[in-house]
């Protein structure tokens, strides 16, 4: 028998999956680091998530409706001119990337 956190986090994972079956987990977690902290800036993401500053940037294309390499984006987040440093990049949720959250939160919290 699977200890039951175990298997929430595993159902967590496999909403996240719905949206793409190949989802890298470092933009899992960023998603996961924006949703706890809207308008956190790319920088900040890429230094928690552990990534270079150009990963960070192909994250924020891929969780946005930018997408990369040809792909549509997933349409989680927002991204916008920084608030203090119009050269910084910010993100924060979109209504879909809502939903995703409250799905996650539904899932973990039992």
């Amino acid at each position: 028998m699977h200890p039951a956190p175990i298997t929430r986090v595993l159902l967590a994972l496999e909403e996240l999956r719905k949206l793409d079956p190949e989802l890298p987990i470092q933009q899992a977690v960023a998603f996961l680091v924006i949703a706890r902290q809207e308008g956190i800036p790319q920088k900040k993401v890429a230094e928690l998530v552990g990534v270079s500053k150009s990963a960070a940037q192909r994250i924020f294309d891929k969780l946005s409706d930018r997408g990369t390499n040809g792909k549509p984006g997933l349409g989680l987040i927002e991204v916008w001119p920084g608030s203090f440093d119009r050269r910084e990049t910010e993100a924060r949720l979109t209504p879909k990337g809502r939903r995703l959250l409250a799905s996650l939160e539904n899932i973990i919290g039992g």
